[in-house]
């Protein structure tokens, strides 16, 4: 019998690489909401207290800044990182995307 070794990663939602992962899914949520076809590549990054998203997306849904940036702070939110909590642990703490 053979020795089968496997591994699995669990990070916790606040998590950055978890964190980047729930923001991508929850824009692409957004796009596929408006138009089914849509085409998305989007790379979301995490350093310090910024979100940058990198990427292109093709679709017949068109998003501003503005509404992409609510959609960050949403997914955000969704996590737990609200007003709250930067109340109580302090802004440099939160994500300020």
């Amino acid at each position: 019998m053979k020795n089968i070794i496997s591994f699995a990663e669990y990070v916790s939602p606040g998590h950055p690489d978890s964190m980047c992962d729930i923001i991508s899914c929850y824009i692409l949520d957004k796009y596929i909401e408006r138009d089914s076809s849509t085409r998305y590549a989007v790379e979301v990054m995490a350093k310090g207290n910024k979100i940058t998203l990198s990427g292109e997306v093709t679709s017949r849904a068109n998003y501003s800044k503005r509404e992409l940036r609510r959609f960050v702070k949403e997914a955000i939110e969704s996590i737990g990182y609200t007003h709250e909590y930067a109340t109580v642990w302090g802004r440099g703490n939160t994500i300020d995307p």
